[in-house]
């Protein structure tokens, strides 16, 4: 953590209310790209929060600003959806004064965040706990909740883009999928930023397209965030990350190689018709392990099917 962002969450936790409505606070974790989250109690609701709140030091970042912003958009359209986490509260800000040390001027700061419900956990419990036959079925029905969540904001022409286990989040014991301030709606009308519309995501769950930054408008599909369920159903039964093991200095190489032609293409049309007639021949090369070759106990009634699933995502 910066210092500059030490100082910043000091001084919100250091607030005695935020918007005279959310206190006491505590620090949930500032390990998000751009926002922080701070936990609090709701006066208005009577009841437990999140806010996040948008990074300062960002604040000339203005693709991380629009994600920022873009994010509470996205979520308005999912409020009162089955796993999706809840927005409680759009975008608002809080405003905090501070004396200059030098002319003594009192200075006015505006910090903005939006309000979620609060998140007990996220599901790495499903991944590195659990050893039994029972411990597996609470698996499958957690990863049936997240394949759930992914289909929902499918159906609404919405790719997340960043699928990984920490954006999976257990609320009322509910698992419901976060962290939509890099999801893309697909055909939106609206112009948005050209960074947008860069590749993103966990290098531990990113699929293969994305390594070759097919990752502009007319491209990015849903596929992307299939791979990466696959990536966490294969974590899930083996406390590895897939990539760890098919993502090798060949096969890396390989598509680097295929990025380079890429790169002497004339336009987007011909980029994504090279990359569709050649990405065949480089992903032939890649052995998708097999999820019981891992010492870690998957029942024998569901290991065959379990394993054929994953490797069809």
């Amino acid at each position: 953590m910066s210092p500059g962002r030490d100082n910043f969450i000091k001084l919100i936790l250091g607030q005695e209310k935020i918007s005279n409505r959310f206190h006491p606070l505590e620090l949930i974790t500032d390990k998000g790209n751009f926002s922080i989250l701070i936990k609090c109690s709701d006066s208005s609701f009577k009841k437990e929060v999140a806010l996040k709140f948008f990074d300062p030091l960002q604040k000339n970042d203005e693709y991380r600003l629009r994600c920022f912003h873009r994010e509470a958009k996205i979520l308005e359209r999912f409020k009162g959806q089955d796993n999706i986490i809840e927005l409680i509260e759009g975008l608002s800000s809080h405003e905090i004064l501070l004396k200059d040390s030098v002319s003594g001027a009192e200075l006015s700061f505006n910090y903005e965040y939006i309000v979620l419900e609060l998140a007990e956990s996220d599901i790495q419990e499903y991944i590195y706990n659990g050893e039994d036959e029972e411990d597996a079925l609470k698996k499958l029905e957690c990863f049936r909740e997240l394949c759930k969540a992914v289909n929902r904001i499918h159906r609404q022409n919405t790719v997340h883009r960043d699928l990984k286990p920490d954006n999976f989040v257990i609320c009322d014991g509910d698992v419901k999928l976060s962290d939509l301030g890099t999801a893309i709606v697909l055909n939106e009308s609206n112009p948005i930023l050209s960074e947008y519309f860069s590749p993103v995501g966990h290098g531990g769950y990113v699929a293969p397209e994305l390594l070759c930054e097919i990752g502009i408008r007319d491209i990015y599909t849903f596929k992307a965030d299939i791979f990466s369920l696959g990536a966490i159903l294969f974590e899930m039964f083996t406390k590895t990350m897939l990539t760890g093991k098919i993502y090798n200095q060949n096969f890396i190489q390989e598509l680097l190689g295929l990025r380079l032609l890429m790169s002497h293409t004339k336009n987007k049309s011909e980029r994504v018709k090279f990359f569709n007639e050649n990405i065949d021949s480089v992903v032939s090369s890649l052995r998708l392990p097999d999820i019981f070759a891992f010492n870690n106990f998957v029942p024998n009634s569901i290991k065959n099917n379990l394993n054929k699933l994953y490797k069809e995502i």
